[in-house]
């Protein structure tokens, strides 16, 4: 028999709506259930769309919904991730949606300290975490730490998307403005839909642990890697264009994401001087504080000096030009010198010298 508690929770307007998708997931399912059931916080519905799985999902999902009345399970014949978060998004009823894939499960206190950052501050619509990355039999091996404040979330997300969707939490009304999930963007969905939610609300990342990601052979991600890249480029031309207002070319959004390797002296130019027109019109188009300044600085730097290190192995000259820009940004570069660079570098400069003398 169901408690008072629990009937009332089923009727009431559920504060958060936790969507879950899931295909053939069975081997990590019932971890990833049995976190977001001992959350701490407890005013949520639980929404789980079996996307035409064929192992032993069903089962499971069907166990977990007969014993606990908050979970809504819904399935589907095998459409994609897409078309299954949108059906979770479609179905949420709670002011705050919070995703997880099921093979991340989330720390006790993920949804109550999110929830208490979102009812604090009014004026951000997408919130994210920090994330353990585990391995499949759940060694840690890394934690990802990514820009927090919302204006450096908002640069960095121009070039990568720096959201594990598994700890994001969205305001509802939000998603649905931009109407979710865009199924012309598959395998970068959940990238396009925080670049386009950037447009409209800030973005934030709690620096804190509150979601493991998990990395295993069955994970969609491990599959389509370089398919995955092929549409977050096209996010990335979207987000230049939003900013400076004019189209660039599928391979200088790719170079932009420092995917240089093979590029020639020309292409890494080309690259620098765009990276340099978007960080100007950045700074003119917002109002930053000295922290949020120095971090979109040491950021941009952090860019520039990869494209110096790539133009470095074709001209010494040319790796001095772009490294110099750099350190007018972050001076602390200058103690980062390449090794296999050094030599070639301390030839000229030591010429130049002489000649002084």
């Amino acid at each position: 028999m169901l408690s008072k508690e629990m009937i009332k929770l089923k009727s009431a307007s559920p504060k958060v709506s936790v969507v879950m998708t899931v295909y053939n997931g069975g081997k990590v399912l019932a971890e990833t259930i049995e976190s977001i059931l001992g959350q701490t916080f407890q005013n949520f519905e639980f929404i789980a769309i079996d996307d035409g799985s064929t192992d032993g999902t069903p089962r499971i999902l069907a166990s977990y919904q007969q014993s606990d009345i908050r979970i809504n399970v819904c399935s589907q014949e095998n459409q994609g991730v897409v078309a299954a978060r949108n059906m979770g998004c479609r179905l949420a009823r709670g002011e705050y949606i919070a995703f997880v894939d099921a093979d991340d499960p989330s720390l006790p206190e993920r949804l109550a300290k999110q929830v208490n950052y979102m009812d604090g501050h009014s004026e951000i619509g997408v919130l994210g975490t920090w994330v353990e990355l585990i391995d499949e039999n759940d060694v840690p091996y890394g934690i990802l730490r990514t820009p927090t404040l919302p204006a450096v979330l908002k640069w960095a997300l121009i070039f990568e998307d720096y959201f594990s969707q598994s700890s994001v939490m969205m305001r509802r009304d939000i998603g649905t403005l931009l109407g979710f999930f865009r199924p012309d963007v598959p395998l970068a969905e959940d990238y396009d839909l925080y670049s386009r939610a950037s447009y409209i609300t800030q973005l934030a990342i709690l620096p804190e642990v509150l979601v493991r990601n998990r990395a295993w052979e069955g994970r969609l991600s491990a599959k389509y890697d370089s398919t995955i890249e092929q549409y977050a480029y096209g996010v990335v031309r979207s987000a230049v264009t939003q900013l400076l207002g004019t189209e660039v070319s599928l391979d200088a959004a790719r170079m932009l994401r420092n995917r240089t390797k093979g590029l020639d002296l020309h292409q890494i130019e080309q690259t620098v001087r765009l990276l340099q027109r978007l960080y100007y019109a950045y700074l003119n188009a917002n109002s930053l504080t000295r922290v949020e300044a120095k971090e979109i600085a040491q950021f941009t730097a952090s860019k520039l000096y990869g494209l110096a290190v790539q133009a470095g192995k074709r001209s010494v000259l040319k790796f001095l030009a772009i490294y110099i820009q750099a350190i007018k940004l972050n001076p602390g570069l200058i103690f980062t010198l390449p090794k296999d660079i050094t030599k070639g570098v301390m030839k000229p400069i030591s010429v130049l010298l002489g000649r002084r003398r």
